[in-house]
């Protein structure tokens, strides 16, 4: 027997806009998620109705919808997104990928690989609170 459980999270979900209806100030937008996945959500957030400019642009672009994530995990640490509330988005422009790593060299080196174990870094942050 599979025994599923749900939680919230504050997250961020990119995609883009498929679809937008506006019914007295009720917002619902179908998103495509950039896992090629999509998601209906309802929102009442003011500035949401500028996204209907972007509904089914194809210009390379893509939104950082942000705010409280549901998702309801299984066995095999499956774990399905099955709501999201909208506390607000960041359109992200198109970048070329020539453009994109010509400002990433830009930065110079990071230094990572400097150290005896990065990934030992990496697990030590990210397990610190």
């Amino acid at each position: 027997m599979i025994s599923y459980s749900e939680f919230q999270q504050e997250d961020t979900i990119r995609g883009t806009v498929e679809g937008f209806t506006n019914k007295c100030g009720l917002i619902t937008l179908d998103i495509l998620l950039i896992n090629k996945k999509q998601l209906t959500i309802t929102t009442k957030v003011d500035e949401a109705v500028e996204l209907e400019r972007y509904v089914k642009v194809n210009d390379g672009s893509a939104i950082d919808f942000k705010g409280t994530a549901t998702y309801r995990t299984g066995s095999k640490f499956e774990m399905d997104l099955i709501g999201f509330e909208l506390n607000h988005f960041d359109v992200i422009p198109f970048q070329p990928l020539e453009e994109w790593v010509d400002i990433f060299v830009q930065h110079g080196p990071s230094g990572w690989l400097e150290h005896k174990d990065p990934y030992a870094i990496l697990r030590s942050e990210r397990d610190s609170d």
